[in-house]
């Protein structure tokens, strides 16, 4: 995330520390980037999000748009790609969805 948490407004710059430092304490290995407008998953939108990798699972927290998800992307039946995804409502959803992957 370095070079990113510029463009961060608070709350949700508070917010994403306090999840950093919640992983970090409970020795969760994630991997995060910033997206600068595209993902993989909503090629139309122009939103900015943090993408977090961990419990082989994607979870998205909007930037410029209050916006936060999870995606599962993984093979099925028969090797066929499976996609899917659990909206949130607020950061602390997708902050409780985390520590209860844990």
């Amino acid at each position: 995330m370095q070079g990113s948490i510029e463009k961060i407004q608070e709350p949700l710059k508070t917010q994403l520390r306090e999840l950093l430092d919640w992983l970090f304490d409970n020795g969760v290995w994630f991997s995060s980037r910033h997206t600068y407008g595209y993902n993989m998953y909503e090629h139309e939108n122009e939103d900015d999000f943090i993408e977090m990798n961990m419990y082989k699972r994607f979870f998205y927290i909007g930037i410029s748009k209050p916006k936060f998800y999870m995606i599962h992307d993984h093979l099925g039946q028969h090797c066929e790609r499976c996609i899917d995804r659990t909206d949130y409502n607020s950061f602390q959803e997708i902050f409780d969805a985390i520590k209860e992957g844990f």
